[in-house]
């Protein structure tokens, strides 16, 4: 199951997993949320219609995080 990139039951459940993510983080004080590493980028702006942060790429975290596709 690919909750972004599947068909359309799996990006309606992913975007529903995102809402009530969310939804929590606001009824405990959150104003706002950042995702790292995200991908694909789309499917949070289309989502929540999240945007870029500029030069916020590669991260914190750079070298410390496994590469995706790799046995981690």
């Amino acid at each position: 199951m690919d909750l972004l990139n599947g068909d359309a039951g799996d990006a309606r459940l992913g975007t529903a997993l995102l809402w009530v993510a969310l939804r929590a983080m606001w009824e405990v004080g959150y104003a706002y949320a950042i995702i790292g590493g995200v991908g694909p980028q789309e499917f949070y702006a289309r989502a929540v219609a999240a945007t870029l942060i500029d030069g916020s790429t590669p991260g914190i975290f750079a070298g410390m995080l496994a590469d995706q596709g790799t046995d981690a």
